[in-house]
């Protein structure tokens, strides 16, 4: 989260030094390297939406080739924008942890005064992390410097290192930093070093993009945060490698050729309907995959029936909650997107998930789409992508890495914070709310339990209530029920 450095911009708008995704491509191969599992969000669009210029597809890993490419990052802008919008962020993208780095745009290259302002927009970023999203790590990165020295850079990094992480982490709150404006220093000195500049002014260069990666790794690392259990996806071949569907070309357009690939598929006219696609079928429209090397499409039909894309799922367990969770784009060269909706079928019975909306792919690359959780009504269901029946056969979605896994059972931890209040954090449906009884008396009926108050949703299936009344109080038992 943060500007241009964040996006990884170079030289732009010339793009001479080429755009490799800054550090977040080498820290996405350490992170992963390490055994960790991870799925960047954001909708930043990013240096491909032409705002400063256009730069060439890149050599290396290219974050959008697997659907990684998503950050909260926007060139020229400052604190007072992150500000404004990491409310809404924060319930859109759910995240785990937060990389942070922002302020370089609110202080003006050779500026030698307080940054008072972005101080206090940093503090508010930070103040809505802890309130809403509670369980997130958040990263504040000490901002790199300007390729020459200014004052206000120290003096801002000084408070995030000395007053503002330590303000927050003393409350009990999940908040760190990183040192990033040491990377730009020549070894052993507090000289700024011009060469790791690919623009000359702000914006580093592979070396420096390089140092950043592996600070951001050493910071997420000192989290120690527990192994995720062991999650197994329900969805035979999600991501649709197999039958391997390569011809001559490398690439090539499959219709409901489903031998094998443990999907249905449906059939339009004229070579339209849903099917496999391998490679880059339609050359440079940026038809790759989310993963791997073949994605599933969903074509309007071109005689209004309606095409799907299917599996019966098994090993359900009737009463579980589980959640799905795909990545979707749609053919820029078509007439955009075809929309479908996405369904869990127990015989005649549906439900619709997302709400019955319909999903409808952008162009600009794979986005990570994730159900609200559902409960299963049987141990066999079938998920099914199924569009309206579109009368034309030029609307095209993908879809890929398909997944549904099991949620985990209900978690309940408390503790007690520094300002003495009881805080109470468990797990539950996010589309459920939920209340807190309470009593001191382990023997009183539950119904007369009285009710201490609601849980508020932090995001991410994360609940939390508050005790404020318990300087007095020597224990007291809690439950949680809904509604």
């Amino acid at each position: 989260m943060g500007d241009s450095i964040s996006v990884g911009y170079t030289d732009n708008p010339a793009w001479t030094v080429p755009f490799q995704f800054g550090y977040r491509s080498g820290l996405y191969t350490r992170l992963t390297n390490s055994g960790m599992s991870l799925q960047y969000v954001g909708n930043s669009l990013e240096p491909w939406n032409g705002a400063s210029g256009n730069p060439a597809t890149p050599t290396a890993l290219d974050l959008r080739r697997i659907g990684q490419d998503h950050c909260q990052a926007f060139s020229g802008q400052g604190t007072s924008y992150i500000a404004a919008n990491i409310a809404a962020w924060l319930v859109g993208d759910r995240p785990d942890i937060i990389l942070l780095m922002i302020g370089i745009n609110d202080i003006s290259n050779g500026s030698t005064g307080e940054p008072t302002v972005a101080e206090v927009n940093l503090s508010n970023i930070v103040q809505t992390v802890v309130n809403n999203s509670p369980n997130t790590h958040l990263i504040v990165a000490q901002i790199t410097p300007y390729s020459s020295y200014t004052d206000a850079i120290t003096k801002y990094n000084n408070y995030i290192r000395n007053t503002l992480v330590p303000y927050f982490a003393a409350q009990g709150n999940f908040v760190t930093t990183v040192d990033q404006y040491t990377n730009m220093l020549v070894a052993g000195t507090t000289n700024i070093d011009a060469s790791l500049y690919a623009n000359g002014i702000n914006h580093p260069n592979a070396v420096a993009y390089g140092r950043m990666e592996q600070t951001w790794f050493a910071g997420i690392q000192a989290l120690a945060l527990p192994p995720p259990p062991p999650m197994i996806n329900l969805v035979i071949n999600g991501s649709f490698e197999t039958p391997d569907y390569a011809n001559g070309t490398n690439a090539s357009h499959n219709i409901t050729n489903t031998a094998g690939s443990g999907w249905t598929l449906t059939a339009g006219v004229s070579g339209a309907g849903s099917g496999i696609d391998h490679g880059d079928p339609y050359g440079s429209v940026g038809s790759f995959p989310a993963e791997g090397a073949q994605q599933a499409f969903l074509q309007s039909s071109g005689n209004s029936t309606v095409m799907r894309i299917s599996q019966t799922i098994s090993n359900l367990a009737a009463g579980q909650y589980y959640q799905l969770s795909f990545q979707a784009k749609s053919r820029l060269r078509y007439l955009g997107a075809n929309p479908f909706k996405v369904r869990m079928i127990d015989g005649t019975a549906t439900n619709l998930l997302f709400g019955g909306n319909d999903i409808v792919p952008n162009t600009a690359g794979y986005a990570l789409c994730i159900s609200a959780p559902f409960q299963a009504s049987n141990s066999v269901m079938t998920l099914e992508f199924a569009d309206h029946g579109l009368g034309d056969s030029f609307h095209l979605s993908w879809i890929d890495a398909v997944a549904v896994y099991a949620l985990p059972g209900i978690n309940i931890t408390g503790r007690v914070s520094n300002s003495g209040q009881f805080q109470v954090k468990f797990n539950g449906d996010a589309n459920l709310s939920y209340s807190v009884i309470g009593t001191t008396d382990l023997f009183l009926p539950l119904t007369n339990w009285p009710v201490m108050g609601p849980a508020l949703f932090q995001g991410n299936n994360s609940f939390l209530y508050i005790d404020t009344e318990v300087t007095n109080v020597p224990r007291r038992f809690y439950r949680m029920r809904s509604p």
